[in-house]
């Protein structure tokens, strides 16, 4: 063995000399540091280096012989270089003794690798063997990232605003085409069939239906709001299988194209509820309770001002409440009582009322300034 230039014969001096070109190499080794591939020596006219680092457990050292990872001794510094040293050598000796092992290792990996790049090459302009496996799962990914996107944007598409507001409708079930009726499982059907109905109640839905006789002209305005309506954070399952569905553009086009149709029939079928919002010609004076004014709260409004009452209700009830709200303000009895400061008479002229239940009683303050 060659240590540092020194020609050694026997095992103890060749240890000792290796222990302290060890101690040497480590010196200063930071707590992060690692030094790679150090020459130490050469044993048999192979190349020793060491690879130094710090550890979990201490400094580790790694003698490698010809640079050959399989011919590796690793321990740590202290028993490197305070340890048997003739021990030290006869563990890198027994490398040497196993070359001929170690070089029938090293055929047998290289003919492993040559058939690997001959089944390589075979496979060369073949089809991916996981093709549809790959292509199911990119849908679904697309499907759930379209989910996701459609209920984040559910508030874009206000069931009624002040200057959207909108009538109940109900779209009748024979709109869906067989092909799609067919292609959905039953929980799947419902699920549809209650979201296009919420989309014809939308204000802006019904605004645009109203004002577009062309259905090709409210394409736009309804393709958008289904689109949107197709996400729902209560059942996001369903919402994903149904835009797994329309990643098939035919069956896309066959639900937008009859759901579209059937909105837009439906909702011209009500009366405009802006329609009175528009500037009339001056009519004859008559006798009788004035025209009740279209009074609406959005559902943010509901949630502010009556808390309470919006905490218990989910938010399509809330959306019922507030139409079934509207349509009755459009009473011209109840309406003129309530602007005429009327209590009781409000009170009696609401549906479903019962005199006995129910009623506020009038503030003292009140009644004292009206005596």
């Amino acid at each position: 063995m060659t240590v540092a230039g020194h020609h050694l014969d026997k095992r103890p001096d060749a240890g000792r000399a290796l222990q302290h070109a060890l101690t040497a190499a480590s010196a200063g080794l930071g707590s992060t540091e690692q030094r790679d591939r150090v020459p130490l020596a050469t044993l048999g006219g192979f190349d020793v280096t060491a690879t130094i680092w710090n550890g979990r457990d201490g400094v580790l050292v790694s003698l490698t012989v010809n640079n050959d990872s399989g011919m590796t001794t690793q321990l740590s510094l202290t028993d490197a270089t305070a340890g048997d040293a003739t021990g030290l050598i006869r563990r890198l000796e027994h490398h040497l003794a196993s070359l001929e092992t170690r070089r029938g290792q090293l055929v047998a990996n290289i003919a492993g690798q040559r058939k690997k790049i001959e089944r390589a090459r075979a496979q060369l302009g073949q089809p991916f063997a996981r093709h549809d496996e790959l292509v199911s799962t990119r849908r679904r990914m697309w499907a759930v990232s379209a989910a996701v996107d459609a209920i984040a944007d559910l508030d874009s598409v206000p069931v009624s605003t002040a200057t959207a507001p909108a009538v109940p409708v109900t779209i009748d079930d024979t709109w869906m085409p067989d092909q799609i009726r067919d292609s959905l499982t039953d929980d799947n059907h419902a699920w549809l069939d209650a979201r296009i109905d919420r989309v014809a109640n939308a204000g802006t839905v019904q605004a645009a239906a109203h004002a577009q006789d062309d259905v090709a002209a409210f394409a736009a305005t309804f393709d958008r709001a289904l689109t949107t309506m197709l996400g729902d954070p209560n059942e996001p399952n369903l919402s994903v299988a149904i835009f797994l569905r329309c990643d098939d553009p035919d069956w896309r086009a066959s639900l937008f194209n009859a759901a579209r149709q059937a909105v837009h029939n439906t909702v011209r079928a009500t009366p405009d509820p802006t329609a009175g919002t528009a500037t009339a010609s001056p009519r004859p004076d008559r006798s009788g309770p004035s025209e009740a004014p279209r009074v609406l709260l959005t559902d943010d409004e509901i949630r502010t001002r009556v808390p309470a009452l919006a905490a218990a209700l989910t938010r399509d009830e809330r959306i019922w409440l507030n139409q079934a709200t509207t349509r009755l303000c459009t009473k011209p009895d109840l309406s003129a009582a309530a602007q005429a400061g009327h209590g009781s008479l409000y009170t009696d002229l609401q549906p479903g009322h019962h005199r006995t239940a129910g009623r506020r009683p009038r503030p003292a303050g009140r009644a004292g300034r009206r005596r």
